[in-house]
């Protein structure tokens, strides 16, 4: 595909062409889509990190829709899921995009996909210590 999936928007768009969609799920969903397509290059990291879609946050509350409130994951097309945490900019108490990217490669250079060992797994990229690893629920997988 040439541009990055996103899942989970449920806001409607605007009723009439060219007005904004002023929806911060969205907003984070392209600020996020924007990190993993520098200049629109889909290989540099989308492809080379075999991803499938950004999944969005499903909000309850309106207070939760903040950007610094809303967590992110990447869902690869093996079936694993990356807690990629809040969208760029979004909170200083995370990684960097560009250390979060980091982590990716780390994992890659390690295990050869996302999905190895034995997964599909729930990867969280999220702290500043260490890569967090969990089997993926079956009903998610």
């Amino acid at each position: 595909s040439r541009l990055p999936h996103i899942e989970g928007i449920t806001s409607t768009p605007p009723q009439r062409a060219g007005e904004k969609w002023d929806d911060p799920v969205l907003q984070g969903s392209l600020m996020l889509a924007e990190a993993l397509t520098p200049e629109r290059d889909m290989h540099q990291h989308w492809q080379r990190f075999n991803l499938a879609a950004i999944v969005a946050p499903q909000v309850q509350h309106p207070q939760e829709r903040l950007l610094h409130r809303l967590t992110y994951q990447l869902r690869t097309n093996g079936g694993s899921h990356i807690v990629w945490g809040h969208p760029p900019g979004g909170d200083d108490l995370e990684p960097t995009v560009e250390q979060k990217i980091g982590r990716l490669d780390q994992y890659l250079q390690r295990f050869g996909n996302f999905e190895q060992p034995r997964g599909p797994y729930q990867i969280d990229i999220r702290h500043f210590d260490a890569i967090s690893l969990q089997p993926m629920p079956r009903a998610a997988r």
